[in-house]
């Protein structure tokens, strides 16, 4: 194989990495501006890869925006969505309840406590499945009072956003 080829084959394989992970967008090659030195190659193949990174933080905002259109067309819940510098999003359903995605999954904690006592983290893959839990754990939320969910230890937004934006240095 040559050299050429071999920078092929590494491009082809981004190329389907990239296809299969957005399948709604268009990856091609352009001619044969990829034929190119081994240098060229790794820095097309990390813009590629840069590219999907920044597609998958955008996946993560319109993944918790859907969430949001659930919970307010099934549920009628009302929850805020937020980027974060991780590439992933936050939804803000209720004071102590935020859940995160990473555009494919969401997890969360939930208001109910273990059988030891410790806090349970949640997590669903479909958006019905999130809706309806979250939903439940909203009214849970709802029917206690505001200074018991300050007291119990759930993540509230404002801790989530500074620990994300804020420099401990």
């Amino acid at each position: 194989m040559t050299k050429a080829h071999r920078h092929d084959a590494v491009m082809d394989r981004v190329l389907a990495d990239a296809r299969r992970e957005f399948p709604d967008f268009e990856f091609d090659r352009v001619g044969e501006q990829w034929r190119a030195t081994s240098g060229q190659v790794d820095v097309l193949a990390d813009s590629v890869a840069a590219l999907c990174a920044e597609l998958r933080t955008g996946q993560a905002v319109r993944r918790a925006k859907d969430l949001a259109a659930v919970l307010a067309e099934v549920h009628h819940i009302r929850a805020d969505v937020h980027e974060l510098a991780s590439g992933n999003a936050i939804l803000s359903v209720h004071y102590g309840l935020v859940a995160y995605t990473d555009g494919e999954k969401f997890w969360w904690t939930s208001p109910e406590l273990s059988e030891s006592g410790s806090p349970l983290l949640s997590s669903a893959l479909t958006l019905k499945e999130t809706a309806a839990q979250l939903a439940e754990h909203h009214t849970i939320l709802r029917a206690r009072e505001a200074v018991d969910v300050v007291r119990s230890e759930l993540p509230l937004l404002a801790d989530v956003i500074l620990a994300e934006h804020v420099d401990p240095r």
